[in-house]
């Protein structure tokens, strides 16, 4: 199982990539679909923040395989919150 900052590690990774590619297509597109591109950061912001408190609480009573099933659903978490609002990125890019 990964260490707690590890896991931290990954979450602030992605949702820096991802903000970083919002902000690459603002500079790239200026003026077009900015309201929806902060939309995009500020959901992933708030996910990166949902995430990190996740990470720091561990729920009270878990033992051995739950907390790895609790870890597991972090990382399932991110992944899924991310490629969703990549996917959206993408949508508006083709426009």
């Amino acid at each position: 199982m990964a260490s707690k900052r590890d896991i931290k590690k990954d979450i602030n990774y992605l949702t820096g990539e991802v903000i970083s590619d919002c902000f690459l297509y603002m500079h790239i597109h200026e003026g077009k679909h900015e309201e929806e591109i902060v939309k995009i950061v500020n959901t992933v912001v708030d996910l990166r923040n949902n995430l990190i408190d996740k990470t720091n609480k561990l729920p009270e009573g878990l033992k051995g395989n739950q907390v790895k099933v609790h870890y597991r659903s972090i990382y399932n978490e991110l992944l899924a919150g991310m490629d969703e609002q990549l996917q959206k990125l993408s949508k508006l890019a083709g426009k």
